[in-house]
This record gives structure tokens, C-alpha cells and sequence, in this order.
């Protein structure tokens, strides 16, 4: 018995639930990945393998667009002088290839403080999608020294 007085659910529906969840959790990923704008983003600036000389900063978070899609806590973003590759983490990587925006999608960063945290807002466009992520604030230093490493 279940608390509440309720019958456990037929065995079938769990082996339907596990057999279906995959691919409804790749479906909904695919129309993010459309809606939200990455998969254009991905055909506009591919990545080939992560840059070895870059700098790490996981499970940061980011959004597409206005109304687009929204990354929290989801993205590895290394900063690296082609300038920034962005991956999802692995569960949310289906139909979201890696992307290298180069420095001059760059168009602005502020430090921002929300609630008890401190993030650096990292703005983007490319054409007319505008892409923001969010990072630690210390990235600041490394966005600088990457994007003028003669400086």
C-alpha cells in the first residue's frame, strides 16, 4: 500500500515510463535546441575539439534570445583565445553541438550582483541573436587576458 490509501501503479506503466522517458527527454531537448536558437547558433559557429589552452568554468548559466531557451547551471564554458566554447553538461547535450563564439560576438560583460551571488553577464549577439551567459565573476580576468593576450 501506498501512504494515502492509493494502489501502487501497474507494472506496465513503470516499464512504459522507463522505456518512453528517453525519448521524450530528446524531444524536448530537439525543440529547445530549435526554438531556443542553439542549433542555429551551432551551424553559424561549430566548435572542433575544446581549445587546450583555455580556461575552465563549469555548470555556469546562460540564456538564447529574449524568449529563448534558458541554461541554469548547464553549461561548461571555457574561455579560450578563439573565445568561447560552450557545451552543455551531458544529460542536456542532445541536439546541442558544441559552440565557439569568437570575440567579436562579444558586445558587453558587467559584473551583476543577484540575491546573494555575484555573476559576470557576459553579452553576445550574433547577427540579430543575442546570447548571455552568466559566469563567475573572477572570469572577468581571464576573458581579458585571452581576448588581448598582448596586452
Amino acid at each position: 500500500m501506498i501512504a494515502g490509501g492509493g494502489a501502487p501503479p501497474p507494472t506496465w506503466f513503470l516499464g512504459a515510463f522507463a522505456a518512453l522517458f528517453p525519448f521524450v527527454w530528446c524531444f524536448v531537448s530537439f525543440v529547445l535546441s530549435f526554438v531556443g536558437g542553439w542549433h542555429e547558433l551551432a551551424r553559424r559557429h561549430p566548435a572542433g575539439p575544446k581549445p587546450k589552452d583555455g580556461v575552465d568554468y563549469p555548470m555556469c548559466s546562460g540564456r538564447t534570445g529574449e524568449f529563448g531557451a534558458s541554461y541554469k547551471g548547464c553549461l561548461n564554458v571555457t574561455i579560450a583565445r578563439e573565445g568561447l566554447y560552450m557545451v552543455p553538461l551531458f544529460l542536456f547535450r542532445a541536439f546541442h553541438p558544441p559552440l565557439l563564439l569568437p570575440w567579436s560576438c562579444v558586445a558587453g560583460m558587467e559584473e551583476r550582483q543577484f540575491l546573494l551571488t555575484r555573476a559576470l553577464e557576459v553579452r553576445c549577439e550574433v547577427e540579430a541573436r543575442k546570447i548571455t551567459l552568466f559566469l563567475p565573476p573572477q572570469a572577468a580576468g581571464t576573458i581579458a587576458a585571452m581576448r588581448h593576450p598582448d596586452a
